[in-house]
């Protein structure tokens, strides 16, 4: 049988990473975005206002994209609000989720981290920056 030290020390360790995830959790769940959370919705604002209407052609979408992913060197791709891939330069990139109501990361536990901002009028646009370039290069994605 262990020795009752030992047993008090493990349980004070594991209700504090009990802790440590219940907090990060609801942070992450509950807690205001600050002033990142506004630099996505500046640059949501930004984009929408340099792509066309949501329902304008593909054709044109893509024009527009392929004009504002000009010199990125980032894999950008536009998304419908239903989820659906408007335009896409590049790789191909998951679509963000429906149930954040802000951008940010996306899965960047799968390969180089991707960015999510989304649009006021619904889309979304993702971004990520391509082999050789920092995550950081790819700020009109992500700030």
């Amino acid at each position: 049988m262990p020795k009752l030290y030992l047993r008090i020390y493990l349980a004070v360790l594991a209700s504090l990473a009990a802790f440590a995830l219940a907090s990060g959790f609801l942070w992450r769940q509950l807690g205001d975005a600050g002033p990142a959370g506004h630099a996505f919705e500046v640059a949501g604002t930004l984009a929408q206002n340099v792509l066309p209407p949501a329902g304008a052609p593909p054709s044109e979408q893509q024009a527009a994209l392929d004009k504002l992913a000009a010199n990125l060197r980032a894999d950008v791709a536009l998304f419908a609000a239903d989820r659906t891939r408007l335009a896409a330069v590049g790789d191909s990139l998951p679509a963000p989720d429906t149930g954040r109501d802000r951008g940010g990361w996306l899965h960047p536990w799968a390969g180089p981290p991707a960015g999510a901002i989304h649009l006021p009028d619904g889309r979304s646009r993702a971004c990520r920056a391509t082999a050789g370039i920092r995550a950081s290069a790819c700020s009109s994605c992500s700030r």
